[in-house]
């Protein structure tokens, strides 16, 4: 007779589904275009933007992340039980102390990785969202301040982008513009998923279809005041009609019927299409910042088969 000396491969592979569905591993994904876009916008205007420090940078942001998504179980265990007990906490894969833990060590290792890749001020960069995120899911989670608290960890995620080398938003004032678009347009998908498991207002749809129209048009504007080229220009214009093609279809379902049902693909569609015109933003700096922003896109949506989104 046999003994067991180890967790089995299907009790293995289970663990590691439970917590890639518990930092929503798809969305994951769509914060290092977050820091493509605010490198390659300062790259511009002359900072050094090296590959490493970018690579770096985007690490963190996906640390970061993910811990804001881990402890968002975290606070919603209760919640969740009666919402969506199919959800890794709820459903006994991953215990509501381990998750508080890995939610800590995740938003610890962000701040770490941003040190060591960019120095003290992408340190403090980085640090910004992850205390955003303590802030939400603390004390403003469910309120009209938890919509605008969410926009800013996004935003701040940009301009953790924009720590790289000597980059400095001053040098360029036409690229705030990123940051508070994505602050905004953010704000309005966390009012729209306030409550998608029982629906939404109406008012929070239209909110994010207007967001969107307005954030599909800044790359391609920045991108001729910055004096680039007609093809990166029309580059970037075409990521943005494509953002709104990913995006404008569910956003319309759920305007005409904001159930839940429609409701949930709408926001997912949302978070995930944020890194398309993250792309088109990123392209100010050329094509391979347009390909790596991109590539990661089509990772998040090839997941997003596997795992929820919102």
């Amino acid at each position: 007779m046999g003994l067991t000396v180890g967790p089995t491969t299907d009790s293995m592979r289970e663990r590691v589904l439970a917590y890639a569905a518990l930092v929503r591993l798809p969305n994951v994904f769509t914060a290092p275009p977050d820091v493509l876009a605010g490198a390659a916008l300062v790259a511009v205007v002359g900072a050094r933007a090296g590959p490493v420090e970018v690579s770096g940078l985007a690490l963190a942001s996906c640390f970061v992340y993910a811990g804001g998504t881990t402890l968002n179980d975290y606070v919603d265990a209760d919640v969740d039980a009666v919402e969506r007990p199919e959800r890794p906490i709820p459903a006994g894969l991953v215990s509501r102390p381990r998750a508080f833990a890995l939610g800590v060590v995740l938003l610890g290792c962000g701040v770490a990785v941003a040190l060591v890749a960019g120095g003290p001020r992408s340190s403090v960069a980085a640090g910004t969202p992850a205390a955003l995120v303590v802030v939400y899911d603390g004390v403003a989670k469910g309120t009209p301040l938890g919509w605008g608290v969410m926009g800013l960890t996004r935003g701040a995620n940009v301009i953790l982008g924009t720590t790289v080398g000597s980059g400095v938003l001053s040098d360029g004032w036409w690229v705030v513009t990123v940051p508070l678009g994505v602050t905004g347009y953010v704000a309005a998908v966390t009012w729209m998923a306030d409550d998608e498991a029982h629906g939404t207002d109406r008012t929070a749809v239209a909110a994010v279809a207007g967001l969107a129209a307005v954030l599909a048009v800044v790359p391609p504007a920045i991108t001729v005041v910055a004096g680039r080229d007609v093809v990166l220009t029309t580059i970037a214009a075409g990521l943005g009609v494509g953002f709104l093609a990913f995006v404008g279809p569910p956003l319309l379902a759920a305007y005409r019927r904001p159930t839940a049902s429609r409701v949930g693909p709408a926001v997912g569609r949302s978070v995930l299409g944020l890194a398309v015109v993250q792309a088109a933003a990123a392209t100010i700096a050329g094509l391979a910042w347009t390909a790596t922003a991109l590539g990661c896109f089509v990772l998040a949506r090839w997941l997003s088969g596997a795992f929820d989104v919102s």
